[in-house]
This record gives structure tokens, sequence and C-alpha cells, in this order.
């Protein structure tokens, strides 16, 4: 899923199993290491 990202993209997960929770922070780190930054939709629509 990391290689696929593109800018603008929004990333949709369920916190329904423990792995996709753990799995959610490794992607974070990953992308902010490659220059991502996270926002909020409300953020995202006022741009």
């Amino acid at each position: 899923m990391v290689s696929k990202v593109k800018e603008d993209d929004i990333i949709l997960l369920h916190d329904s199993y423990q792995s996709t929770v753990e799995a959610t922070f490794e992607i974070i780190d990953t992308l902010e290491k490659e220059g991502y930054e996270f926002v909020t939709l409300d953020e995202m629509i006022l741009e």
C-alpha cells in the first residue's frame, strides 16, 4: 500500500483488528520519512 500512495490520497483504515492499528503506525512513520504530511479531512477540504 505504501508504494502506491500519491499526493492528496485519502487512506482509510478500520481499527477492527490490533494488527491494523499496529500497521497504521508503521505506515505513518514510513510516509512521514518520505516527506508526506498528514492532515484532517477538514484541513484538506479548506485548502
